[in-house]
């Protein structure tokens, strides 16, 4: 009776967790308008009416082959969202990939009858990825290198002709079956399963705004573009010694491709990824339309999307941990040498990119260790069987430490910056590095906040973006798999709190969790099983995941502030451009400075960190470059500012025009006072500028200077403007404009004088050089005299300009003295 009563409670829970959440979302606060802009909706709709009609022709023309059809036209779209040279790179490599493991396994014994792709891929990886991190730092990284080293295997694979026809077998067998699969999956569910996928993928598509991968996981591609290897300096960027594995991968892949190959490598990442969970949900017997609802209800994770955007692990940890499982089960059920040493590289792969993954790596050497003497199989090694073994721990140990080994070497720390106080580098202060943002504490607070409270654990634009099926479904499935007692699943549920837990008790940072999401899902499978087969029970369980997709996918748009816009709207290169210069105008000015010059240092904009691309030396103001900021938050005067540039060597300085001025952001109005003086403005990207700084004060010439008004006579009026003592007095309505010449100049020095009768009111700087050029700045009002200078470069082609004033304030400012010089 008890179990009766536990089957019917665990039954009615997913219903009961869906109720669960759509009242939370009733019950909490949210703007729907701050998570989907108009544009961003239209381009949705226009999205979906182009699907819906595709798939209505295939349907009408290729009844027979509709799913292969829908997938042909998906890898299509795939082609020109990533790019068709960054992905013929990204096969090119994983051919290459699986003709080294396949080699590899035969050379060491331990290949099976028939080629096993997935453990080929792993075999081959893992080789290239060690050789990869062990090379980063000798100038040997050259595309055409990594041409001949990626196609030797295949050469070899295709002189071999017992290989190569076991492979040619294998190949149409894996094609026969897929074929046989798409022709028996439900043609609506795959066609829902194509439709989100085909939608994530154009996410690649978004400029990657993440200030840590525009500092450190871009910057080895780019040094390996520039130089043919990677330097570790810990001095100006404090991640450059951590593990950068993945970083490594995508510089090879890039360098292959001649171009960022991040779209491609993520989307391959899902797709091996989504291969992983299929691999997992074998063990489970459930249809396979079931199947393709709880890969859609992954698939609408809003994290997901992010992952997409940029280079964080985060996705090829979801990968090795979900594969790290499959393998792991298959040990358990049947214990075989390949699976194993598989398995054991799997970790290797996971620690040597980051390092909370030790529990990951930890947890797999453990169940290797637990399904080998399960079955007893070390009774059944011999000699050359354990020289096999000792020969593959040497490949993962070394892949595994060698990140920390060359840590060590640079830093004196191991795990740099981390638990600093335990190594003491000189390079980073005496403190266990920690982001107090995200450190919220252990509790069901917390853990009810990461899905409905995102902004308060992840720099999410909006709430309730986690996921909502992790919140009561996957405890649910957990206490499904207990009570069904299915002793296989129960390792993804260890797999997935090794590494859940640890990640919980230490930071509450929502992307952390992201690597054990496909876990969860997998195992939500489960409550399949409660049901019988083509029950009512079933098919509303599906509709409740369809459900809870649809509500992600509702506020997936929030999980990153840039998403208010539609990811096809950057299918024009022309808005691909704009988006740059908007948001990273670092990535156009570093690639203007690499052409000016190679190895230039260059001091960035005090609150950016977007020196990925520079071939030089980038000198930030955060804790990257910990003595850098140490000295700059020391500077004092303009004598101290000019005295570290120099005595930095700094070629270039970057000033951030966008920012609107302030008297209390002291360090920033020193580098304007400097830059004024002795600044030469050289390159300019959307309103980020370059200067040179001269051993001498910049000569400007007067084009106008106004220290008293007497009249108006100069200006243009518009509104009712008054001279009131020698100044001129500004209303709300009011604008006054000047026309000057500029067409001999290069570059202008703008300063006004001017007193507020309100705080909180601004003054308006603003010279229109015409051609859409246009300089405009916000200075803020505070007691007293306002008095302001800044330097800026005058467009090429400028002819006649206009000096603006004017105001954005409700009470009216005087304006004192103003004045334009040029050179």
């Amino acid at each position: 009776m008890l179990k009766h009563y536990w089957e019917v409670l665990i039954k009615a829970a997913p219903f009961g967790a869906f109720l669960v959440v759509a009242a939370c979302l009733a019950l909490s606060p949210h703007d729907l308008s701050g998570t989907w802009s108009g544009s961003a909706s239209r381009y949705l709709l226009g999205y979906l009416c182009i699907s819906f009609a595709v798939f209505g022709f295939i349907r009408w023309f290729l009844p027979s082959k509709q799913n292969l059809a829908l997938l042909a036209c998906s890898f299509l779209f795939l082609l020109v969202v990533a790019g068709l040279m960054q992905v013929l790179a990204a096969i090119f490599v994983l051919l290459s990939c699986v003709c080294l493991g396949l080699l590899f396994s035969h050379w060491l014994g331990i290949d099976s009858e028939r080629p096993q792709f997935v453990l080929a891929i792993i075999f081959g990886a893992t080789i290239y990825t060690l050789l990869v991190t062990s090379l980063l730092l000798e100038p040997v990284h050259y595309q055409f290198a990594y041409i001949a080293i990626f196609s030797l295997p295949i050469i070899f694979v295709l002189y071999s002709w017992r290989l190569r026809s076991s492979i040619f077998i294998a190949v149409q067998a894996q094609l026969v079956c897929i074929n046989t699969e798409l022709q028996l999956v439900g043609r609506k569910s795959f066609f829902a399963f194509v439709l989100i996928f085909t939608y994530l993928a154009a996410y690649v598509l978004f400029p990657n705004v993440n200030a840590d991968e525009n500092s450190v996981h871009l910057a080895l591609w780019t040094q390996l573009s520039a130089k043919a290897f990677f330097s570790v300096d810990p001095a100006t960027q404090v991640w450059s010694a951590a593990p950068n594995t993945f970083a490594a991968i995508h510089g090879v892949l890039s360098l292959l491709s001649g171009g960022d190959a991040k779209g491609a490598l993520n989307v391959l990442l899902l797709l091996l990824l989504l291969g992983s969970i299929f691999k997992l949900l074998h063990w489970i017997d459930i249809a396979r339309n079931e199947k393709l609802a709880l890969t859609v209800l992954f698939l609408t994770t809003p994290l997901v999307a992010f992952t997409l955007v940029g280079l964080q692990t985060d996705l090829f940890l979801a990968l090795l941990l979900c594969t790290s499982c499959a393998l792991l089960i298959d040990l358990l059920d049947n214990f075989r040498l390949n699976t194993a040493v598989a398995a054991l590289f799997v970790g290797s792969l996971a620690l040597s990119a980051k390092l909370p993954a030790v529990t990951i790596a930890g947890a797999i050497l453990i169940g290797v260790i637990y399904a080998c003497l399960l079955h007893k199989s070390y009774q059944k090694w011999n000699t050359k069987d354990w020289l096999k073994i000792f020969f593959c721990l040497l490949i993962a140990a070394a892949l595994a430490f060698l990140p920390y080994i060359r840590a060590y070497i640079f830093t004196g720390n191991p795990v740099f910056p981390l638990y600093n106080t335990i190594f003491e580098s000189p390079f980073f202060d005496l403190y266990d590095f920690k982001d107090p943002r995200w450190a919220k504490g252990a509790n069901f607070s917390s853990f009810y906040g990461l899905f409905f409270e995102s902004k308060l654990f992840f720099e999410a634009g909006n709430n309730f973006v986690g996921g909502f099926q992790y919140f009561l479904l996957a405890p649910i499935a957990f206490a499904a798999i207990i009570f069904l007692r299915i002793k296989h699943l129960g390792a993804i549920v260890v797999m997935a709190l090794c590494y859940l837990l640890p990640i919980f008790l230490s930071l509450q940072y929502l992307r952390y969790f992201f690597a054990a999401m496909p876990l969860l899902v997998a195992v939500m499978g489960v409550l399949y099983l409660l049901g019988e087969k083509d029950s009512a029970y079933r098919k509303w369980l599906t509709v409740s995941f369809y459900g809870t997709a649809l509500i992600n996918l509702v506020f997936m748009p929030g999980v990153c502030w840039v998403f208010f816009n539609s990811p096809f709207q950057y299918l024009s290169a022309k808005n691909q451009q704009q988006a740059i210069l908007e948001y990273l105008p670092e990535q156009q000015l570093n690639r203007e400075i690499n052409a000016i010059k190679s190895n230039a240092t260059v001091l960035f904009a005090l609150d950016r960190s977007f020196g990925a691309n520079l071939t030089g030396k980038p000198i930030y103001n955060t804790f990257y470059a910990n003595d850098y900021k140490k000295a700059i938050n020391s500077w004092t005067n303009a004598d101290d500012v000019y005295n570290a540039l120099k005595g930095w060597s700094v070629d270039f300085v970057y000033w951030d025009q966008k920012q609107s001025y302030s008297v209390v952001h002291t360090q920033r109005n020193l580098v304007r006072e400097v830059l004024n003086k002795y600044g030469k403005p050289v390159a300019q990207a959307g309103q980020m500028l370059a200067f040179t700084v001269a051993d001498s004060p910049i000569n400007y010439k007067e084009i106008f200077s106004y220290s008293k008004f007497t009249s108006l006579v100069d200006f243009r009026v518009a509104g009712a403007p008054q001279i009131e003592d020698q100044s001129i007095k500004i209303g709300k309505q009011d604008v006054l404009s000047k026309s000057i010449s500029l067409s001999a100049f290069t570059a202008f020095k703008y300063s006004v004088e001017f007193s507020c009768e309100a705080v909180a009111d601004s003054f308006v700087a603003h010279i229109d050089f015409g051609n859409d050029h246009v300089y405009y700045k916000l200075l803020n009002c505070h007691d007293g005299v306002v008095s302001y200078t800044e330097t800026g470069l005058i467009p090429v082609g400028t002819r006649e300009s206009a000096v603006a004033l004017s105001l954005r304030a409700e009470q009216p400012i005087r304006v004192n003295k103003l004045s334009l010089h040029a050179y």
